[in-house]
Parts: structure tokens; C-alpha cells; sequence
């Protein structure tokens, strides 16, 4: 009786997994004085995966527990200086990806900004700097994925 053809498909998804995750996170922040501020960060993580009752899915299981890492860590400084000036200093390091293949890695990263007049920003940010490059995660066919060193400028308007 309807005006126009339809087909019903009934699917049930599921992906036979069951687990656990847990960790530990902590993000101190410190500022000794008005002009310069530390900041940190640690995680630690641990997932544990398991098939389910009639599935057999050990792989895709491991799969998934290797592709995050199990530790991270950050240190950030920021120096607010006379004349406008904030120098950002940034370090951090993530344990492998044994699931995609991919080494720790640690890099660094830096960020120098100056008020050149109120409202306007000049700024030189470099990314990556200890290194040419560093694989992150896995891409498509498993092909790594690598972030390269940079280096950019820019002017920042506001209003």
C-alpha cells in the first residue's frame, strides 16, 4: 500500500569484547611567581580485553590494547616577560603503539610571542624540534603516520 518500495534489513552489531580499562592521571600546575608558570602532566594506562562467550576475537582485542599508549608525559613553561614578551617551552614524551608498530617517541615543542601594540601579536612556534620527524599512529594499510619538524610565524589581530 505504500507509494514507494522499501527493504527492511535487520542488523545486530556487536563486537564480541569485553574488558577493563584503568589508569592514573595527574596535571599539577604551579606558579611561583606573577610572571612564570609550570605546568605538568602524567597518565598511565591499562586495558585489558578479553573475547566473549561464542566469539573468538583475540586479535582484534590485542589490536586495540596496543593501539593506546600506556604512558604519557608533559612539562610546559611559561614566561611572561617585560615588553610584551611570553616564551612557551613544551615537552613530552608517549610510550609505543605496539599494535600499529610505532616506537615511543619524546619531542619538544617552543613558542615566542611579543605584543608588538595592543591588539596585535607577532609569534614564532616551532613543532617537533628534536627530532625530523616521529611516527604517531598507524594510518590506512597500516602505514605509519609521521609528523614532521616545522617552524611558522604569525601575526595575531585582535579586537
Amino acid at each position: 500500500s505504500s507509494p514507494y518500495d522499501y527493504e527492511s534489513v535487520n542488523v545486530q552489531l556487536a563486537n564480541g569484547l569485553r574488558g577493563v580499562s584503568d589508569g592514573v592521571e595527574i596535571a599539577p600546575d604551579w606558579k611561583p611567581t606573577n610572571w612564570f608558570e609550570l605546568r605538568g602532566s602524567f597518565s598511565h594506562v591499562h586495558v585489558a580485553l578479553h573475547s566473549k562467550a561464542g566469539f573468538s576475537q583475540a586479535s582484534y582485542a590485542s589490536n586495540i590494547e596496543g593501539s593506546s599508549p600506556h604512558r604519557e608525559a608533559s612539562v610546559q613553561g611559561i614566561f611572561t616577560l617585560r615588553h610584551g614578551f611570553e616564551i612557551v617551552p613544551d615537552y613530552r614524551f608517549v610510550s609505543a603503539l605496539p599494535a600499529d608498530a610505532v616506537p615511543r617517541y619524546q619531542t619538544a615543542d617552543a613558542h615566542i610571542s611579543f605584543n608588538i601594540v595592543p591588539h596585535l601579536d607577532l609569534s614564532l612556534t616551532g613543532r617537533n624540534l628534536l627530532q625530523p620527524r616521529h611516527e604517531e599512529i598507524a594510518g590506512d594499510n597500516s602505514n605509519a603516520v609521521s609528523i614532521k619538524r616545522e617552524v611558522f610565524g604569525g601575526f595575531l589581530w585582535s579586537w
